[in-house]
Formats: structure tokens, sequence, C-alpha cells
């Protein structure tokens, strides 16, 4: 009889590499035997998001490389209300607000950059995207749900992916009411995942990706191209 794993607490980067593919999710981040060691691309968006935490957090100028992020930055620096930057949130099974590190954590995510309007019971949630534009407002529900379950006086919640490249703003609004929507999309999918652990079973889910760009080596998996 297969032994269950323990699940941990699961964000919506972590569902969504579940979803891309099982077995590749399995050996980065369960039995941690490949290393997804991140691109050019992706470590210049880490340095990128720390520039602009330091500009919002301690409003540290922005270095010369990225200067024309300012208009960007400058209006939720001087919008009035809380300022969340690198904001964590983590909710229980029953949706309820908890610590981060919390032994009863299921669900965690981090807003980038935010302002939080308690007087107008609103917030404002951003995250910035140094690659190339595409919609996934299923992101922007998380923070949402997240948001709504942590603030119990917001009744409005403004979202939005921040394309730092194009200079553009993806929003969407969502409404106090939206609440059972927004877990209800997200449940039957994490109970996939629950019922991987509770398995211990992660099928590769191979695509025209796997020989060129998966890390996990090929006598682990036979849809890998690495040796």
């Amino acid at each position: 009889m297969t032994t269950p794993l323990q699940m941990p607490p699961w964000s919506y980067s972590g569902l969504t590499s579940f979803e891309t593919c099982p077995k590749r999710y399995y050996h980065i981040k369960v039995a941690k035997d490949a290393i997804d060691n991140p691109g050019e691309a992706a470590k210049w968006g880490s340095t990128v998001h720390k520039y602009l935490e330091d500009r919002l957090r301690d409003g540290t100028r922005l270095p010369v490389s990225v200067r024309g992020y300012e208009g960007l930055v400058a209006p939720i620096a001087n919008a009035p209300g809380e300022k969340l930057v690198e904001h964590q949130m983590a909710v229980n099974s029953s949706l309820k607000p908890t610590e981060w590190t919390s032994q009863d954590a299921w669900c965690r995510g981090i807003v980038d950059a935010g302002v939080l309007s308690r007087s107008l019971n609103k917030a404002v949630l951003l995250d910035w995207k140094t690659g190339k534009r595409k919609a996934d407002n299923d992101q922007l529900m998380l923070f949402a749900g997240l948001a709504f379950s942590h603030y119990p006086e917001l009744q409005i919640v403004q979202t939005g992916f921040v394309w730092l490249k194009e200079n553009k703003i993806d929003k969407q609004t969502f409404k106090r009411e939206d609440i059972s929507t927004i877990w209800m999309t997200f449940l039957p999918r994490v109970q996939r995942m629950e019922r991987a652990y509770e398995k211990a079973e992660f099928p590769p889910n191979p695509s025209g990706l796997c020989r060129n760009y998966c890390p996990v080596p090929k006598h682990k998996c036979e849809f890998s191209g690495k040796q």
C-alpha cells in the first residue's frame, strides 16, 4: 500500500506547476531530486522585483536600468492608504486567515504591491510582470479571495497585472459577493492535487517542451531529453 504524502500549503504557482506536469512537479517540489535553474529572464525578473520592492518600501530611487518604470510605481507610492509590499497572506482550509508559517496554513499568496484603503472598504492589489503579456485572471482572483479573508471590511478588491515592458496594466475587479465563485473555481483543482499526494501518484503530462526544457533527467522520466 502506498504511503500518502503530506501536502504543503498550495500557492498559485505551485498549483499551475502541478497542472502543467505532475511528474515534473513531483521531482522538483516533492522528491527534490531535480533542480529547475532559473534562466536569465527569470533572474532579471527577480532583480526588477527587488528594485521595485525597495522603491515602495524604503523610497529607494530606481536604478537607471529600470527608471522608466517610475511612472508605474509612483502612483502606488503616492496613493493614500496602507501600502502593501511583498505582502504575504495565508488561509486555512476553512478560509480563515492564519499565519504564513502556521501548521494549519492551506493556501498562501504574495502580493507584489498594493494599497489598502480601510475607510473606503477597498484594496488595490498588483503583480509586477517582466515577461510577455498574457491573460491569466485566475491569479488575480486568488489575490482577491485571500484579501477578502484577511480584511473583513473589504467590499471591493481591484487587482491587476502590471506589464512593465509594455507599460500596460490588465485590471480585474472583485466584490465580496464573489467569494464563493472565487474559491469554487480553485477547489476542484486543488482536490486533484490533494489526491495526488494522498495516492503518491504524479503521472507525467508530456508536451512539446519536455525534451528540451524539462530539468527532470531521462532516467526518471522517459519523455525528458535531459541526460
